[in-house]
């Protein structure tokens, strides 16, 4: 990539990074003598001196990675910090040498780094899902923002005895609970070691039970709740992909299933040990969603981005369609289980035969990407596609759908969960927190958005 200035409030451009040692990835400026820092992907950075056409290589240390932000200290021209994805180093030497100063930071991605201008000890990080700051420099940090407003989303579990109940599991914040129908939210993830909570569970004849998966590569970690989420212990570790689903058989509850993105697998008792069930998809899938029948939980529908279906607990698979192109989700309907309904990153689909074959029901490229499908049932079902653009609304299987997006914020929705006893749907975000939709009335909370009918 290529750094341009501009000496004339950008009526002309002039290429001033030709002839740097390195691409213009990250920039910084520095305040006191206009001195130009770059960086690239493969952690080179340079410096052009205030009035010289020349860039010179800042060579003594070469550890970075990927630098994705500079910034340098407003005060004193010899500090300047870089930021990688996932730590941040000091120098005060102009960047001859360099020092890493990330005790206490936690989350991965920088989405902005700024050091106060009054008192450049102070110095803010915001990355994937939470706000950080230090008070001395960077030798230490600490999270400032305890509820979900900068949070990413991964799931959503409504509690199925009690919708005043809600789990969010976030990408690095762990899990929080409201129990005040997402009025406020505390986080909840006591004895939790792994932040990435990447798939949920409620038992639904004890939903005091809870399991909530975690993963830091190369390894997944399975958490078991008995009170609430009040406090968790570690039940498995396994070296498998992370996971995007679990379930818990309703009527014998030490049995469970867990998919990553293209494989299965099956416990039997209560999460402590797993077996790989015979199902293997094409790696990459999008989702990886498990689902019961509604009828029997003998049955179980598996979507990666082809649906498949089993009648004996996973033992063996059969693939339904064909259906498009990456399936990312499916609804069964409960009163009559010969009725589906099936999400494609592209399109909506409807079959009445139980998936032998489909129609189609949206226009193609309807949402492109969607993510997640959620459904109010009813006479007429309402269902909610999560998507780049927000979320959208159908009513007529499928047929029209509108995109609502009243007070909500530019940013996609990356889950959407429905609670049929309040008719209230949840969406969540990459790093702007929970929405809800169906209240009657509006109610400032914690989260910065409520839809209403």
């Amino acid at each position: 990539m290529t750094l341009f200035h501009s000496p004339d409030h950008g009526d002309s451009w002039t290429a001033i990074s030709d002839n740097s040692p390195c691409d213009a990835w990250a920039v910084a400026i520095d305040p006191h003598n206009s001195d130009i820092y770059i960086a690239d992907l493969t952690g080179k950075m340079s410096r052009k001196p205030a009035g010289s056409e020349q860039w010179e290589e800042i060579s003594g240390f070469t550890g970075f990675g990927t630098v994705l932000q500079i910034a340098c200290d407003p005060i004193n021209p010899d500090i300047i910090y870089a930021v990688n994805g996932i730590e941040v180093y000091k120098s005060t030497d102009k960047g001859l040498t360099w020092n890493v100063k990330s005790e206490g930071l936690t989350g991965f991605g920088p989405f902005s780094f700024t050091v106060d201008p009054v008192n450049p000890q102070i110095l803010y990080l915001v990355n994937t899902g939470k706000v950080l700051k230090s008070v001395d420099g960077g030798d230490h940090w600490s999270v400032i923002n305890t509820n979900l407003k900068a949070s990413y989303i991964n799931t959503i579990d409504v509690d199925p005895l009690n919708s005043s109940v809600i789990y969010a599991g976030t990408a690095s914040n762990g899990v929080y609970k409201s129990v005040d129908a997402g009025q406020s939210w505390q986080r909840a993830s006591t004895g939790m070691a792994k932040d990435w909570v990447s798939a949920f569970a409620i038992v639904p004849s004890d939903t005091d039970v809870l399991y909530a998966a975690t993963y830091v590569h190369p390894n997944g970690y399975l958490y078991r709740s008995s009170d609430g989420a009040e406090t968790w212990s570690q039940i498995y570790e396994g070296h498998w992909w992370e996971l995007s689903d679990l379930l818990v058989d309703p009527e014998n509850t030490s049995i469970l299933y867990a998919s990553t993105y293209h494989r299965l697998y099956k416990s039997i008792d209560a999460g402590n040990s797993w077996s790989k069930l015979p199902l293997d998809m094409e790696f990459g899938s999008q989702t990886g969603n498990l689902i019961f029948a509604p009828d029997d939980p003998n049955v179980l529908y598996f979507v990666g981005n082809k649906v498949y279906r089993s009648t004996n607990q996973g033992e063996s698979w059969t693939e339904l369609g064909p259906i498009g192109e990456t399936v990312v989700d499916l609804f069964i309907d409960p009163d009559d289980t010969d009725l589906l309904y099936a999400l494609s990153s592209y399109e909506f689909f409807r079959s009445q035969d139980g998936g032998t074959t489909w129609q189609q029901m949206s226009a193609y490229y309807q949402f492109f990407p969607a993510y997640d499908l959620t459904v109010l049932p009813g006479n007429t079902h309402r269902f909610f596609v999560a998507s780049d653009k927000g979320v959208y609304i159908s009513q007529d299987e499928g047929a029209t759908w509108r995109l609502e997006n009243a007070f909500m914020p530019i940013g996609f929705a990356l889950v959407v969960e429905a609670d049929p006893a309040s008719g209230v749907v949840y969406a969540g975000t990459t790093g702007k927190g929970i929405y809800r939709w169906g209240l009657k009335t509006n109610v400032n909370v914690y989260l910065p958005l409520i839809f209403s009918k």
